[in-house]
Formats: structure tokens, sequence, C-alpha cells
């Protein structure tokens, strides 16, 4: 690969081209702050100063090959700041979207990055990587995810048997793994007490919609709802989006687009999760994501 030097001359680059590359760090932005929230721990200050310089060189600059990854004359990128690698992972997954194999190759990588360097909990690290896959619809690596979320809860409830979030996120394992009874008995002692986690209500909604209960799975949206409209919760924006998602996989189309609205006036609709979310392919289905109004 070449030799580049941030005193090399600048060229002449078109606005339209500008702008392109602002939206990417932007893209890139999002990414880095939703992955950061959903694992509760993690640096922000420098992927986000970083995404700037992420997307001129990875959209712009380094002369890479998405579909041939040992190309023997594609320029090398070393980043010396470890405190930005989830930027760079943003990146990298950005640059190779619709590229299957080589996206799925690079979340392996940041996955066993995550677990080897991260001092993030694992058990959180499985929870977003089954995330990451269910966006490639890759359903056999979203599986293993699930098992290994599974299995460290399990592990921390051994220790904290009485941990109200270990409970939680073995239930969501257990849905995710489709063990939909299961989960059901478990969320419903979780939320039959004053619970007051919308997170709870979410997850007994995908358990009960996977037992076919559509009765249960709406009555625990509405309590969801409830806790919402309430206030106090945190990343109300990011709730009403998972509202919205839990609406559209019972194929209510109505709710899930009022509440996709919520989410896109409090900041939570991404473009790219628009883009990619399985679980909204019923809104997709009904022509309603192309018609969902920009943020003003």
């Amino acid at each position: 690969g070449r030799r580049m030097s941030a005193a090399a001359a600048a060229e002449t680059i078109d606005p339209a081209d500008i702008a392109g590359l602002e939206e990417m760090a932007r893209r890139i932005r999002v990414e880095v702050v939703k992955a950061v929230d959903h694992a509760k721990g993690g640096h922000l200050g420098g992927p986000l100063s970083a995404a700037d310089m992420l997307a001129a060189l990875f959209f712009h600059e380094l002369r890479i090959r998405p579909d041939e990854p040992r190309w023997p004359d594609r320029d090398r990128f070393v980043l010396s700041k470890g405190h930005s690698s989830i930027g760079l992972y943003a990146a990298m997954a950005l640059q190779q979207s619709g590229q299957q194999a080589m996206a799925r190759e690079a979340l392996q990588r940041a996955i066993r990055k995550y677990l080897d360097f991260a001092s993030t909990d694992p058990l959180l690290v499985h929870q977003k990587a089954q995330y990451w896959a269910s966006l490639l619809r890759w359903g056999d690596e979203q599986g293993r995810q699930w098992l290994a979320a599974l299995a460290e809860a399990e592990r921390g409830l051994t220790k904290k048997p009485a941990d109200a979030g270990l409970k939680l996120a073995h239930a969501e394992a257990l849905t995710g793994l489709g063990r939909f009874a299961e989960a059901r008995t478990a969320l419903g002692t979780l939320a039959a007490a004053e619970c007051s986690d919308p997170e709870v209500f979410l997850a007994l909604a995908h358990a009960c919609g996977g037992l076919g209960d559509v009765g249960c799975a709406r009555d625990a949206l509405e309590r969801a709802a409830s806790l919402w409209r309430a206030g106090g919760v945190p990343a109300v924006g990011t709730l009403a989006y998972n509202i919205a998602a839990s609406w559209a996989l019972l194929g209510d189309t109505r709710q899930a687009y009022e509440w996709l609205l919520r989410a896109r006036d409090q900041y939570g609709a991404d473009r790219l999760d628009l883009a990619l979310d399985p679980d909204l392919d019923s809104l997709r289905r009904a022509g309603l994501l192309q018609k969902l109004p920009p943020h003003r």
C-alpha cells in the first residue's frame, strides 16, 4: 500500500462529495453512540472526534476493495488510538454494507476484539452482537450470540440470583432462542411486582408474541407505553423505537408507525436501523418506511 502523510497537499473535493462524507461521519457517530449506550460502557470522545477522519479515509481516500480483502495493493490503515476502535468498526461495517460475506467477517472480527480487549461485560457484548447479526439477517450467528448471552446470564445468576437485570437478560436470551414459554414464566414474575422497567414489558411482549398470545403481547406493550408517557426513563427515543419495532413484529403497522414518529421526534430512529432492521419488515411491506417524514 501507499504511505500517506498528513502534510500532503489537500486535493480539491467536490462540494457534493464533502456533503456525502459529512453524512457518513454522522452515521459513524450514531453507530458509536448506539454501541456504547447498549454496552453501558466504553469511550465516546475518541471515536466521535475521529469520525470525520474515518469517513474521509474509508469512503474517499483509501484504496480498498471490500469484496477482495487480501488484494496485495490495498492500503493499510493502522489505528493506534485504541479508545477510538469502535469508530473504526462502525466505519468498516458501513463501508462493507451490501457485501454480505465481508460484513459478516467484519462482525466476527469486531466481536472477537470486543471480547478480547474491551473492559465491557461479555454479556453486553453478546447482546449487542446478536443485534448486529440480525441487521445482517444472519440467523446462525444471532443464535450463537444468544446462546453465549444465555450462558453469561446463567453464570451471573449463580453469583447474584436476585439480580433483576440478569434475570431480564436471561429471559431475553431464552426468547431469542425460541424458548418462549420459559421466558414468559420468568418475565411474568418480574412484571408482576410494581415494575418500572419498560424493557421487562418489551421482553414480555416478544415472548407472548412468540407463543401466539397477541392479547398478552398488546397488554405488555401498553404497559411499556405508559412508562414512556410517564417520563423518567432513559433514552426515550430509543425506547419509542423499540416499542415501534415490537408493534411491527405483531403486524400492527398503525401502532408501529405512530411510535416510529415518536422515535423520530426524540432522535431514536436512525436511518441505518430503518434500512436494515428486520423487525420493521411489516412496515417495509406496507410502504410506510418510505413515507416517514424527516425530523423537523
